[in-house]
């Protein structure tokens, strides 16, 4: 069984090198989809990860930038996307 001091030793034993998600093949994504984004990356954030997004582009630019999700789902936008 785990305690909670058990986990905060394997989440700071993890490296935390973010998922990098590419968003460049998905130029309309709706707001429900940047909701399952914000849900997975607390899921990775409590299991020591994290995530960040790059390559958004058209209307899923504008609907990340209106819903203002800079902090809850960080995007790098001088990533080159791949």
């Amino acid at each position: 069984m785990y305690t909670d001091a058990h986990a905060r030793r394997l989440r700071a034993a993890c490296p935390r090198t973010p998922r990098i998600i590419d968003l460049s093949h998905e130029p309309d994504m709706a707001t429900v989809d940047f909701a399952r984004l914000v849900v997975l990356r607390r899921r990775l954030l409590l299991a020591g990860q994290d995530l960040r997004l790059i390559g958004l582009r058209g209307r899923s630019k504008s609907t990340y930038q209106i819903t203002h999700l800079q902090n809850a789902l960080p995007c790098d936008e001088s990533a080159e996307a791949g």
